[in-house]
């Protein structure tokens, strides 16, 4: 072996170096069989602590994309922080301060009247006019009625026409009623004045059921009948005529047209009712 100070050839089993006195240490003297136990366990020990750091990091690291790191910078046209991830529309702003429009107001379409409608109501309005001249000419019921009070109450005809005749007249008088509401009955009512025509028809049917019981009770000279339909059919009629009037403004106002004519009771005038 050699001296580890000064490097001369001794010998393996000395204790001290001939040439320079150095002490000689067993250790050294003893060839080299390979590295000791202890530090290849340590070196294991910490290649394992190695791989189970590499493990822990792999599975507690999020899984999502790398997020860059590169600093954001707003557009140079652009003030404005952006606060939200999520893309914009291209009508909207990144802050939606501005005021919605108001709605528009859409005026309602005025509904015009129908053609129909118009000639109906000038058809009605013709009707109308005839009632109220018919109304106010009951000559023949009066001269009727004359006789039956005058045989009632044992007075001598004065009249020049023989009761027969007098009779005839009030039927013939009753007979133009009849004609004036199937002259009515000939034009059917559109849609929209089906109402007013069912008004209107049931005041002239009434009309002349009346005039009929009327002329029932004259032939029959039945004077309390008579009396008692005095006092009541003159409202009915009137009601019936009234209602009929509202029925008709109801159209004119919905096709906002100008009233062609005005449907009036019979209270204000002297009729066969009012006598």
């Amino acid at each position: 072996m050699k001296c580890p100070n000064c490097g001369i050839d001794i010998d393996g089993n000395a204790r001290f170096c001939p040439s320079c006195g150095v002490v000689l240490i067993a250790a050294e003297r003893k060839p080299a069989a390979g590295l000791p136990k202890r530090p290849i366990i340590a070196i294991l020990v910490v290649i394992g602590v190695l791989i189970l750091a590499a493990l822990a990091f792999t599975l507690l690291r999020p899984h999502g994309p790398a997020v860059s790191q590169s600093p954001i910078t707003a557009p140079p046209s652009s003030s404005v922080v952006q606060s939200e991830v999520r893309p914009l529309t291209p009508r909207q702003s990144v802050i939606q301060t501005e005021i919605p429009p108001a709605p528009k107001i859409i005026p309602p379409v005025e509904e015009k009247a129908p053609i129909e409608v118009i000639q109906y109501l000038e058809f009605v309005k013709g009707i109308e006019q005839q009632r109220q001249e018919m109304r106010v000419d009951f000559g023949p019921a009066l001269d009727m009625m004359k006789s039956a009070y005058g045989e009632q109450l044992g007075l001598d005809d004065e009249s020049e026409e023989p009761q027969q005749k007098v009779a005839k007249g009030y039927s013939d008088y009753t007979q133009q009623w009849n004609q004036l509401v199937q002259k009515f009955d000939t034009v059917q009512a559109p849609e929209p004045c089906r109402q007013f025509a069912g008004a209107y028809r049931q005041a002239l049917g009434t009309y002349v059921s009346m005039m009929t019981k009327i002329q029932v009770a004259l032939i029959q000279n039945d004077i309390n009948t008579l009396q008692s339909m005095r006092s009541k059919a003159q409202p009915d009629i009137d009601k019936m005529l009234r209602e009929s009037d509202s029925q008709l403004t109801q159209v004119t106002n919905r096709y906002k047209l100008e009233k062609p004519f005005t449907i009036t009771p019979d209270r204000e005038v002297d009729t066969i009712f009012g006598w």
